[in-house]
């Protein structure tokens, strides 16, 4: 999604917190799924599977961090950008384990 459709979202969750309780359920960004989908893959399949993760964890960085400067504020902006480098790290020790251990896409 574009940040104006998020800030279009945000609008009207604010609005339905209003008259009561809430719940959202979201998905991720646009592509994400099919590139993570397609780094394992890479990773599983490539002889350099350090650069595919590194590839796969700087665009979603990028992607996510440009959602965030144009619909949070910046406080809110720091917390998340601290909060998704908890996640990315997570993601890159997934990939670590099963460089070590062996996994496949199908599994």
């Amino acid at each position: 999604g574009t940040p104006e459709r998020f800030r279009t979202v945000m609008s009207v969750l604010r609005e339905a917190a209003e008259t009561g309780r809430v719940v959202a359920i979201v998905s991720a960004l646009s592509q994400v799924s099919r590139q993570l989908s397609g780094a394992i893959e890479a990773f599983a399949t490539q002889s350099d599977g350090t650069a595919v993760v590194a590839d796969l964890l700087q665009t979603l960085r990028d992607r996510h961090r440009s959602q965030a400067e144009a619909v949070l504020s910046d406080e809110r902006g720091d917390e998340y950008t601290a909060l998704m480098n908890e996640h990315l790290h997570s993601l890159q020790q997934r990939f670590a384990e099963g460089e070590r251990f062996g996994f496949s896409p199908a599994a």
